[in-house]
């Protein structure tokens, strides 16, 4: 029986149908495989006969090797019989599913990634103002600072006794001298004694400048020119390198910040002074006041003159 089940598959008969010479004589040989298929099958029709359901397959196969045994016998070639492939369908749904799959993944990569990022950007901006706060609170604490400094600067002591040397000796005896009171009913010409203490320092007799100028500003206290008068002093003193002197003279010319036009001066001689007795943050704390009060006003050399003090000190801002 499996000998004749063998015979009647497609397999069998195309193989039948391969091995003759001549594709004339491939039909007459399919036929006989047939017909000795047939004969074969008959001892078993018996038994087939028992089972209506074995018996209508049995026929159906049949029919379909004659059909392809006669169309093999009409058209000279072998008729191939191939495995129905997958339903196109049920792969066109297959690779849908799957494309929806590999997109389902790259979405809930890119969510992910997009809840990392906004984790750090959250840790980034809670770091950022950590750092504000902490920035704002130094400023704080140096603005402090400066104030503080400004304060000590804007009222300095008195100047120290003068050491040796000439222009020193001057000065105290001019200091300690006594101070005649100022009465304009007694006509006293301040114009004049102010424009004879400037000759002095311009003809660079600065030890009689300072003397000069000391009897000025201790004679008119409340003169107009006294602010001035105390700026010229410092200008004796710096040029003479007495830079704790000059610091206390140019203090007191800027004492109330006046809007005068040698007031930006004073200012970055006071800070160049004060650097020369190492006092930097006071210096510095000078130099800002500059630029607060007197930069827009300042001529271009002065601000020039302010930034490379500035630069030179290493002052912060």
């Amino acid at each position: 029986m499996a000998s004749m089940m063998e015979c009647m598959r497609p397999e069998g008969l195309r193989a039948v149908a391969r091995r003759p010479a001549r594709r004339r004589l491939a039909a007459a040989a399919a036929v006989g495989t047939l017909m000795a298929c047939s004969s074969l099958a008959i001892p078993g029709l018996g038994r087939a006969a028992e089972d209506p359901a074995r018996v209508d397959r049995l026929e159906k196969q049949i029919r379909e090797l004659r059909a392809i045994v006669f169309q093999a016998r009409d058209t000279g070639h072998p008729v191939e019989v191939k495995d129905a492939g997958p339903d196109p369908a049920v792969t066109a749904l297959t690779q849908r599913v799957d494309d929806l799959e590999a997109t389902l993944r790259k979405l809930q990569g890119g969510n992910e990634q997009s809840t990392h990022d906004v984790e750090q950007l959250r840790s980034g901006m809670e770091a950022d103002r950590s750092d504000r706060t902490t920035q704002i609170q130094a400023l704080t604490d140096r603005l402090a600072r400066v104030e503080s400094q400004l304060a000590t600067v804007s009222s300095p002591p008195p100047p120290p006794p003068a050491p040796d040397g000439k222009g020193r000796r001057q000065a105290s005896a001019a200091a300690a001298a006594p101070v005649p009171s100022a009465d304009p009913a007694a006509g006293v010409d301040t114009v004049g004694e102010f424009k004879t203490a400037r000759t002095l320092l311009a003809s660079g007799d600065y030890g009689g400048a300072s003397q000069a100028f000391q009897a000025f500003v201790g004679t008119h206290p409340a003169d107009p020119k006294t602010p001035e008068a105390f700026y010229w002093l410092g200008e004796s003193y710096s040029v003479r390198d007495l830079n704790g002197d000059a610091t206390s003279a140019y203090a007191r010319a800027l004492k109330g910040w006046p809007k005068t036009p040698w007031a930006p001066d004073a200012v970055i001689k006071l800070s160049r002074a004060l650097a020369a007795t190492q006092r930097n943050p006071e210096a510095c704390a000078a130099l800002g006041e500059f630029a607060r009060r007197y930069e827009k006003t300042a001529t271009p050399s002065a601000r020039t003159r302010a930034a490379q003090t500035k630069e030179k000190l290493g002052c912060a801002g």
